[in-house]
């Protein structure tokens, strides 16, 4: 392992193929990273694993639990909204068929759904 620190002064390191410092007792590497942080886009000093994989701040993790959580959200909206309008058109259904006279069980078999589901949502 080679140290900057040696025989009471430092040295010089080379940078690697990524052009960053590696850190190897912590498995980090240090480097340059042209961005914006905290309202300013500039060339920022920021910290990469040892795969040279960027290691986020905490904002930005932050930025990306949120952007996730929203887009949870919005799926889980969406399936909602399917699974209430596959009800109304079922109660549609069931009231249509019960109009032209079928009983219970056979609007079941028809829509494939149990009688006591029919009867639920009959009007």
């Amino acid at each position: 392992m080679r140290l900057p620190w040696v025989n009471g002064s430092y040295r010089k390191m080379a940078a690697n193929e990524r052009g960053h410092y590696a850190i190897e007792p912590l498995g980090v590497e240090l480097g340059l990273w042209r961005g914006s942080y905290q309202n300013q886009t500039q060339l920022w000093l920021r910290w990469w694993d040892s795969q040279g994989n960027l290691l986020l701040t905490g904002r930005e993790q932050t930025e990306i639990e949120r952007a996730r959580t929203e887009r949870e959200r919005q799926r889980a909206d969406i399936a909602e909204q399917k699974l209430e309008a596959e009800a109304r058109k079922r109660v549609d259904a069931i009231g249509r068929l019960f109009a032209k006279g079928l009983d219970a069980e056979e609007v079941a078999e028809i829509l494939g759904m149990t009688v006591e589901e029919v009867r639920q949502y009959a009007p």
